[in-house]
């Protein structure tokens, strides 16, 4: 039996089942796409067909995704209520460390929402996320959408990093050499 993993996520936008952010959710594969589930609560299931992006993002950049005109500390507070608006007021869009998952999909109704959770381990999972996807359109035999070059580039770089993270497990390149293409590729 092969057991997926279950990640600890802070849900924070972009599911109508879920009214506001919170903590202790939890986000796994299942067979046919994701889902966000915590007891007692509403859980949220998206297909990989309806799946058009997985990335890791940063904070000034979900900042964006959620306003482009709102301020540090606006969008501070929406992410994160008062305390958020306080940090992103003195942070602003500073914050380089991808700790956030950013999903694109369509809903039942073709609407595109962007599903935004915080995690320390983003860049894991979306890795691991678009493999998983990968793998289940190859296995029913179905052509993945083309979604434009810098999809195709991001899947490009997590699967280089996936590659140049086992050559650095195996003591054939170094962690500072890893380290230094992994800022290259996340354009960091």
């Amino acid at each position: 039996m092969n057991l997926k993993p279950k990640y600890a996520v802070k849900y924070i936008t972009g599911a109508v089942e879920i009214k506001k952010p919170t903590d202790s959710y939890l986000l796994s594969i299942e067979e046919n796409g994701i889902r966000l589930w915590r007891m007692l609560s509403p859980t949220v299931n998206v297909n990989w067909k309806d799946i058009q992006k997985i990335t890791a993002e940063t904070q000034s950049s979900v900042s964006k995704t959620i306003s482009s005109t709102t301020s540090g500390a606006a969008a501070g507070l929406i992410l994160f209520g008062p305390l958020g608006a306080l940090i992103g007021a003195g942070i602003g869009a500073k914050s380089n460390d991808p700790s956030f998952l950013s999903i694109v999909f369509q809903d039942a109704d073709k609407t595109e929402n962007t599903l935004v959770l915080q995690t320390k381990q983003a860049h894991e999972i979306a890795s691991i996320f678009n493999t998983e996807r990968t793998q289940y359109y190859k296995l029913n035999k179905i052509q993945l959408p083309k979604s434009g070059n810098e999809h195709e580039k991001s899947l490009s770089n997590l699967d280089e990093l996936e590659k140049l993270s086992k050559l650095r497990d195996k003591n054939i390149i170094t962690s500072e050499e890893f380290d230094q293409k992994k800022k290259q590729l996340l354009g960091l």
